[in-house]
Formats: structure tokens, C-alpha cells, sequence
């Protein structure tokens, strides 16, 4: 693939589907006037995204996208998803039902707030405030509410682990993840592996178990990533394919970069993979 020094692409950005500031449309126009070539929108065990923008755009390859969330050993870790079938029946099934979990359990956070927070603070009143009900609303909803100063404070405060109004998410293990991304016909890559918060002998031990499997690859490039040269060595040794994004979800991160000098190299070895591309 031949860019431009001024083109980009960026293969792990968010919208307001899950986390991010910008809807998928606007997101799909600021990728465009911001010369990015190649982009995939990977929202949080969602790819309701893919409705509202047009997959055709004449200036710009959309990679169908997701990042979900799973859990091993009791620590989070997150499978990013390329290139997959977006009407695959077993996909949109199994979606559905994490959708259904995670809107009982914002229930259930905000249920825990109102006894230990408010009495005000009702599913009612976050709807109407923030039309939409995530982790990220709630917290937004905290702020506005004056209950916290900012999103960050607001989850630092009520809802993280051994806060009053902690909910821990319910989340498929990465072998079913893997597996989900793979029947679709889509590459299953390891999201920012440097954001697994365990120690370096039990990060490794969990990279070779998903290596076994069957994870395709690993994001080598990204804004947490302190050695990009040993997960590319990793990738080598194990003939891993190697992906990079910027994990954006709004202006504090930089489209196309995977660090605030690095732009995101448009010779990563996944896009020899995808159809599209």
C-alpha cells in the first residue's frame, strides 16, 4: 500500500456509539479532512456504528471494526476485531446479548448511586439528561449533576473497582471473542497489550495462551505501547500479524498517531489481510 507522507490511517477509533465525542458520521468527516486513507471504527462490543455512515466513501476505506471485551484470569483485556461480515447472524446474536447485559448493569450503577450518592439520580433523569446510557453518561451525568468536576473524577470517585457504585462487567472469555470474530470472517487482534495490568511473566504466559487460541495478531502501535520493538519481535518469532491505532475518542488523542510525533506506519502487515485494503 502507497501513502502520501501527509495520509494516514488508523485502525482503532471510537465514536459516540460507546465512549467516544464524536458520532460515526462526524468521526467518518474529520478521518476525511484529515487525510487518513484507511480507518476502522472499533466501538466497545458494538458495531452499531456501521449504520450510520455511508461504507462507500470515495476518499476513504472503512474497515468494519469492533473491540471487545473479555476477561481472563479475572483481568480485562480487549480483542479487537477486522474485517468481519457486519450482518454475520451469530455476531449481531451474540451482540445483542451483551447489550442486554451491559444496560442491566448501568442499572444497576445507577440503582447503587442513588442510595449511596442521591436520591436524585434515577435511570429516568440520566436518560432525559444524556439521551444515552453508558458507564461514560453516568459519569458525564455525575459531572454535570455537580456530584463530581469531570467524567475522570466521577469514575475515579463513584464507579471504579472498591467504589459505592462499582459494577463489574459481565464479559465473554477471549477464546469465545476469538472464535466470534473468526466464524464472521473477520482477524481477531490483541488491543494494546501493555494496558493488561499484570507482570511481565504473567503478560507473556497470557500472550501465549491466546497465541494458542488463536488471536491473529497484536496492536504493536499505540499510545500505551512502552517497547514497540518486542511485540514486534513477538510478532516475528510467532508469524503474528501486527496492527496499530490510535485509540481515539476524542481531541486529547491524534487521529493517525500513535504517539504525539509517531503516526501509525501504513506498512502494518494486517492490511495485506484485509479484503478491502
Amino acid at each position: 500500500m502507497v501513502l502520501r507522507n501527509d495520509e494516514k490511517i488508523d485502525l482503532h477509533i471510537h465514536t459516540s456509539i460507546s465512549d467516544g465525542s464524536l458520532s460515526p458520521q462526524q468521526l467518518v468527516e474529520k478521518a476525511t479532512k484529515e487525510n487518513l486513507k484507511v480507518i476502522s471504527i472499533t466501538d466497545h462490543d458494538t458495531i452499531e456504528g456501521y449504520d450510520r455512515i455511508d461504507l462507500e466513501q470515495n476518499n476513504i476505506d472503512i474497515i468494519s471494526g469492533i473491540e471487545i471485551s473479555t476477561r481472563y484470569n479475572d483481568c480485562s483485556i480487549h480483542i479487537l476485531g477486522y474485517d468481519f461480515d457486519i450482518n454475520n447472524e451469530k455476531m449481531i446474536n451474540a451482540l445483542e446479548k451483551i447489550k442486554i447485559l451491559r444496560y442491566k448493569e448501568i442499572c444497576q450503577v445507577i440503582r447503587l448511586l442513588s442510595i449511596h450518592v442521591s436520591e436524585e439520580i434515577t435511570i429516568k433523569d440520566v436518560i432525559k439528561k444524556m439521551k444515552t446510557l453508558s458507564i461514560d453518561s453516568v459519569a458525564n451525568y455525575l459531572a454535570i449533576m455537580g456530584f463530581a468536576t469531570s467524567n475522570h473524577e466521577a469514575k475515579e470517585r463513584y464507579l471504579i473497582k472498591g467504589k459505592c457504585a462499582y459494577v463489574q462487567k459481565k464479559c465473554m472469555g477471549p477464546r469465545e471473542a476469538i472464535d466470534l470474530i473468526h466464524v464472521a470472517g473477520g482477524i481477531a487482534i490483541l488491543a494494546h497489550p501493555d494496558r493488561i495490568h499484570m507482570n511481565n511473566i504473567d503478560k507473556e504466559e497470557c500472550i501465549k495462551c491466546l497465541i494458542d487460541r488463536g488471536i491473529d495478531g497484536i496492536e504493536v502501535y499505540n499510545s500505551y505501547t512502552k517497547d514497540v520493538n518486542n511485540y514486534l519481535e513477538i510478532c516475528k518469532e510467532k508469524k503474528l500479524l501486527i496492527s496499530g491505532g490510535s485509540d481515539y475518542h476524542d481531541s486529547t488523542s491524534l487521529l493517525g498517531f500513535y504517539s504525539e510525533k509517531n503516526k501509525i506506519p501504513y506498512n502494518l502487515s494486517i492490511l495485506d489481510k484485509i479484503k478491502r485494503v
